[in-house]
């Protein structure tokens, strides 16, 4: 039997970051300074309009690399920034495009439409939050999604909007 977890990026996002200080930068700068000291990287898919905006003064507490995330786009006074993990381990920031997910052969493990829920089984774990899944012959916008490998079966737990 093998146990084993899969962490995207350096798994590091969870690492405790020394408090610091900006002045006058843009959103860019204090968050490529939190992923450098947390040992992660910014995607250059990132949204260069979100990393420009104009910070007049941002203290980062001392907290994790992931809260520090957080409160950045919080600090930007946008409606709907949000950030993820990309395949290929960098973070991205933007804002949801909602692309077309691949499409994918898939069953219905389960459906609970009342929490936007559903869990299906598929040889293809490409679904991806960001994007719309077809499912009924309507769009469900994914929000976030976890993939779940065990000795039986490999099954995707999709949440949508």
């Amino acid at each position: 039997m093998v146990r084993g977890r899969i962490i995207g990026g350096a798994g590091s996002l969870g690492k405790m970051l020394p408090p610091r200080g900006y002045r006058s930068v843009p959103i860019k700068i204090p968050l490529q300074d939190a992923l450098f000291d947390a040992g992660e990287k910014l995607s250059p898919e990132s949204d260069r309009t979100l990393l420009q905006i104009q910070l007049s003064a941002w203290s980062r507490l001392q907290t994790t690399a992931g809260q520090v995330i957080e409160s950045l786009l919080r600090s930007a006074h946008v409606p709907s920034p949000v950030w993820r993990m990309l395949p290929d381990g960098t973070i991205w920031v933007g804002y949801e495009v909602w692309k077309e997910a691949k499409p994918i052969q898939f069953e219905i493990v389960n459906s609970e439409p009342e929490r936007r829920i559903l869990t299906i089984a598929s040889f293809d774990p490409v679904v991806m939050p960001g994007t719309v899944f077809r499912f009924k012959n309507s769009n469900r916008k994914i929000s976030n999604v976890n993939h779940v490998l065990t000795p039986r079966s490999f099954y995707t737990t999709v949440y949508y909007e």
